[in-house]
């Protein structure tokens, strides 16, 4: 408890959970066992049918720092309800703050299927610490592949929104996490826009019971990854390279699978994001590619 009172980088945490019940005892623990513990970590249950609500609320009885919040359960959605569900998390943990106040530097979100190093919310809180550019970041995820703990490849400038940190004023500032299909991403590409960079450090391990993108099975993730780039102005060329990229990594399908996603939103003309700085962003790509 001497490292909660003491610590002058404290952080805040939400993690959103629907159905997690055979993992996430593992998770919790992960978190409880974090060498620097969240002054607040407010989990979201979402209409959850296992046993998840009752696993959450052994931990909440037994950890003061333990929130949680139930809401009437939608559809699994990686998109729009994702960001929905996170969004009330957030709400609940700025009222609360408000109320208590609760003082702290930074603002995570952890997903429910994560299981941490001990040292990993430590370690990123340290680093952003010596660097005070870095707006946002995380430690690499990993995940298992047969019994081999295999690593996700995304470029060291790209944090994983499975298991972020924001600097408090940075979260803030750009609006909070988004009302959108691509919260993460518009996030990144606003705190790029103010100038602020973004890590991802891989040496600190975030383990993922099941490879992103899969929870309503591969093809859904990656069709809506690609109906949710097709949502934030990604060109159609930039959009097939991208969908090329996965053609090259197993299982093969999902290059197609993202392509088809972005494709349909394409040819039905389905609503893109308003935001000026993505729109901008995005603009700035397609010139550099072309």
């Amino acid at each position: 408890m001497q490292q909660r009172k003491n610590n002058p980088s404290r952080y805040v945490l939400v993690t959103p959970c629907k159905n997690e019940a055979k993992h996430l005892g593992r998770v919790i623990e992960s978190v409880v066992r974090q060498e620097f513990k969240p002054l607040l970590w407010v989990i979201v249950n979402d209409g959850s049918t296992d046993n998840s609500l009752s696993i959450i609320k052994k931990y909440s009885s037994k950890f003061k720092w333990i929130k949680f919040i139930s809401l009437e359960g939608g559809a699994r959605d990686l998109n729009s309800r994702y960001a929905e569900v996170c969004r009330s998390g957030f709400s609940f943990l700025e009222n609360y703050s408000r109320k208590k106040p609760l003082k702290y530097s930074f603002v995570g979100l952890m997903d429910a299927d994560i299981v941490l190093d001990k040292n990993y919310f430590k370690g990123i809180v340290s680093r952003m610490q010596e660097d005070r550019s870095i707006g946002v970041a995380s430690g690499g995820v990993f995940y298992y592949n047969k019994g081999v703990l295999e690593y996700e490849y995304r470029h060291e400038s790209h944090p994983r929104g499975a298991a972020r940190l924001w600097r408090k004023n940075v979260f803030w500032e750009t609006g909070g996490f988004a009302d959108s299909p691509a919260p993460d991403t518009v996030s990144n590409i606003k705190i790029r826009m103010k100038g602020w960079k973004l890590k991802q450090f891989r040496d600190l391990k975030a383990v993922q019971v099941r490879k992103t993108s899969s929870a309503q099975g591969l093809w859904k993730g990656y069709a809506s990854m690609g109906a949710a780039n097709h949502y934030l102005h990604v060109n159609f060329f930039l959009a097939l390279l991208k969908s090329a990229k996965h053609f090259f990594r197993f299982p093969f399908y999902t290059g197609a699978a993202f392509f088809y996603g972005y494709a349909l939103a394409f040819v039905k003309g389905r609503e893109k994001i308003e935001d000026k700085d993505v729109k901008l962003y995005n603009r700035k790509r397609i010139t550099r590619n072309g």
